[in-house]
């Protein structure tokens, strides 16, 4: 199982970005209500049924988001790994995560099918490797193979 610290990234960027177009959208909400309010007594009921909608588009976009954030940090462990993409790439289509959190959703899921992907921290074992000589980089022939003696006729 492995983890991505890029699609983390990507995940953070896109619910923090979520997050704001969910404050955008209660502000734009806020507004629309001002308005209305401050051109009649009586507010027409289409634009309270608008209004309402908004505000509930805002806070459904603020809270996938937060989802989203929450399983961009589950994307750092290799045991959640593969949740956190799921989550992330889900949680981006039906809410704000947008782009950046589906494509870090897509990169948890890549990431925990691989074992081991690439981690700078761990410390791989590279294979011994065979000791050069100083003259050259070709090791010294001490016999003479078979195929290169002449035989006498």
């Amino acid at each position: 199982m492995g983890r991505t610290e890029v699609g983390f990234a990507l995940s953070l960027i896109g619910g923090i970005l979520g997050i704001g177009l969910g404050i955008i959208i209660l502000f734009f909400s806020a507004f629309i209500f001002s308005i209305a309010s401050r051109f009649s007594v009586n507010m027409p009921e289409s634009v309270q049924r608008g209004g309402t909608y908004f505000i509930i588009a805002g806070i459904w976009v603020i809270l996938t988001s937060l989802i989203v954030i929450k399983s961009g940090t589950w994307m750092k462990e290799e045991k959640t790994c593969k949740k956190g993409g799921v989550l992330a790439l889900i949680f981006s289509i039906i809410g704000g995560g947008g782009l950046f959190g589906f494509v870090g959703g897509i990169l948890g899921i890549v990431a925990s099918s691989y074992p081991h992907y690439y981690d700078p921290s761990r410390n791989i074992q590279q294979p011994p490797t065979r000791p050069q000589s100083s003259l050259s980089s070709s090791p010294p022939i001490t016999s003479t193979p078979s195929y290169m003696i002449k035989k006498k006729v």
